[in-house]
């Protein structure tokens, strides 16, 4: 059933969280900016939303690759468990990117904005997967019309050769001094050192 120290881990980390929860604390201590994460994230880079908490104050609230199904499965007998795990499964993550379309890409984006009270779209631009590229100008003239910033960052799915951590950073670094007009909450992590990102 896996590593059982995970367990012991977790709930340290639980205690934690809920210590500074009472407290009123969050962690970073301070956010600017709600921001939805869409299309497919760089593999390589786990921690860009860490990296964006820590220097830009933008806290990534949900991403596509997570928002897979909001649907409730009703538990009252085998049947409608049955169905409600068939329709989640329907809505997994790459079948609804894929076959989702327009209402998927769009509309699912600009629900899940405000669901989550996001004031910015942080939209990857997948150089090996150009699946949302046709629509740039529908998101760009979207995001206009309803007052959400929305930021392009270049990746590539797996390969920190083609695309860098540190080129990420840079399209962030600038969208968020010359569009935003902000100075990074901790100047130390503007830039950083990549060579080592394989």
């Amino acid at each position: 059933m896996g590593d059982p120290g995970f367990l012991k881990t977790d709930k340290k980390v639980q205690k934690i969280i809920d210590k500074n929860y009472q407290k009123g604390k969050s962690s970073p201590e301070k956010i600017r900016h709600r921001a939805v994460i869409w299309s497919c994230p760089a593999n390589y880079y786990t921690d860009f939303p860490t990296w964006l908490e820590n220097c830009w104050g933008i806290a990534a609230l949900m991403d596509m690759e997570t928002a897979t199904s909001t649907l409730m499965i009703d538990k009252t007998d085998e049947e409608s468990i049955l169905q409600g795990i068939a329709k989640t499964n329907q809505r997994a993550t790459m079948r609804r990117h894929t076959k989702g379309g327009y209402v998927h890409a769009l509309d699912y984006l600009w629900e899940t904005v405000e669901e989550y009270n996001a004031d910015m779209v942080i939209m990857y631009d997948q150089i090996s997967c150009k699946g949302m590229d046709g629509l740039a100008g529908l998101f760009k003239d979207q995001a206009r019309k309803r007052g959400v910033k929305m930021m392009w960052v270049a990746q590539d799915l797996m390969d920190p050769r083609t695309i860098s951590r540190a080129q990420m950073c840079e399209a962030v670094n600038t969208f968020m001094t010359t569009v935003m007009n902000e100075e990074p909450l901790d100047p130390t992590l503007v830039k950083f050192d990549d060579s080592q990102s394989w």
